[in-house]
């Protein structure tokens, strides 16, 4: 604990209304801790962390030089001020931010941005904690255990259980490339098995979030903030006569313009669109939407066809795929970098499309390679 003429000077001043704080035995450093507490505005002795800090910039103080002051939010301190509820940080605000030898715009900027985190953390999702596995992941092994959960629990068209699982990996590593295909799954009508599909790939994708609705600001607000994996449901309910919200989709297509543009607080700023998205309709959506989407027309379960039923919770087998889809992104994003595959017959839209996906098929290998391009053709009705 201190020795210096600095503290010496504060355990003088001390010394009437307390032991000695010279930190000389345990019950001093402990009265030491609390004193510095009470003058930081805390109703409790603070720790040997805090305590370094707060020496530091008394010496600094009386040596003269700069002080080392706190410029992260993860300071035991700024916690316990973000902690406080708006009342009470006000009445602390100043004391502690005299303490701390800042100012106190400094201080709100710190606590503001500590409680941005607890929020951030407070709000993710169980299912978006995901540990890569910890030795390489074959990816067509992966690929083919991906088709299998789809055909588990979903009767799907040809090409469908090529597609989703390419999607699901393209999900993981689409940042590599510049164009992101939205999923579409269209639905002629109800029990069809869209929203089915929708629950996979919320267990199976990134950060991924399944809405029902969502508003034209609410899309590139909560892009921007969580860059999640966006599943949407029921999009025949809002998104056909909401032209912004279809021109936001949209932007989302193509990295370099996947940016709306709103005023906050009367200055322009820049929100991304950039997200994989994937969209459940009944009946079919905007042409510009599907043109810049693979497209899967689902159909109800035809007569003894049996799927099992579908868990609507995180199960291990959801989990150890995330756990094999995160590494194998890992070890192959650099290679997914402005793919150029060898593209079947295509139109120049569906080309775009597919080709993050060919990529993906080629680098897996096996039979994905061949297979992903007779989906490609397939479902873009070639």
């Amino acid at each position: 604990m201190p020795s210096s003429a600095w503290a010496r000077d504060v355990d003088r001043r001390h010394s009437a209304n307390g032991p000695a704080l010279d930190g000389s035995s345990p019950n001093h450093e402990n009265a030491f801790k609390h004193f510095l507490g009470t003058k930081m505005g805390f109703n409790r002795k603070l720790s040997t962390a805090e305590v370094t800090a707060a020496v530091e910039r008394a010496f600094a103080r009386q040596e003269g030089r700069e002080a080392k002051l706190p410029t992260q939010t993860d300071s035991p301190v700024i916690g316990e001020l973000a902690s406080l509820d708006t009342l009470e940080y006000e009445l602390r605000r100043d004391t502690a931010a005299a303490g701390l030898k800042i100012r106190v715009s400094a201080l709100d900027k710190l606590v503001k941005g500590r409680r941005a985190v607890t929020e951030d953390e407070n709000t993710a999702l169980p299912h978006w904690n995901v540990e890569p596995s910890a030795g390489p992941v074959d990816g067509a092994a992966l690929l083919n255990n991906l088709r299998q959960v789809f055909r588990r629990y979903v009767v799907l068209p040809k090409g469908a259980d090529i597609a989703l699982p390419l999607w699901v990996l393209h999900a993981w590593t689409m940042d590599a490339g510049d164009v992101s295909p939205l999923m579409v799954l269209v639905s002629p009508t109800k029990r069809c098995g869209k929203t089915s599909v929708l629950i996979v790939l919320y267990f199976l994708t990134p950060r991924s979030e399944l809405s029902s609705n969502i508003t034209a600001p609410a899309l590139f607000r909560y892009i921007e903030d969580v860059r999640p994996t966006l599943l949407i449901d029921e999009a025949d309910s809002f998104v056909k006569d909401n032209e912004e919200l279809r021109g936001i989709l949209n932007s989302g297509h193509t990295k370099a313009a996947a940016n709306v543009i709103r005023n906050v607080d009367h200055k322009p700023r820049r929100f991304s669109t950039w997200a994989p998205k994937a969209i459940a309709t009944i009946r079919t959506l905007a042409d510009t939407l599907e043109d810049r989407a693979i497209v899967v027309q689902l159909q109800r379960k035809p007569p003894g066809a049996t799927v099992e039923r579908l868990p609507r919770r995180d199960n291990a087998d959801f989990a150890a795929l995330r756990s094999q889809a995160a590494r194998w992104a890992a070890d192959n994003f650099g290679k997914l970098a402005d793919p150029d595959p060898n593209m079947p017959n295509l139109n120049d839209r569906a080309a775009d499309n597919w080709r993050p996906l060919l990529a993906i098929a080629d680098l897996a290998g096996g039979t994905w390679p061949e297979e992903a391009r007779r989906a490609a053709c397939l479902l873009s009705g070639v």
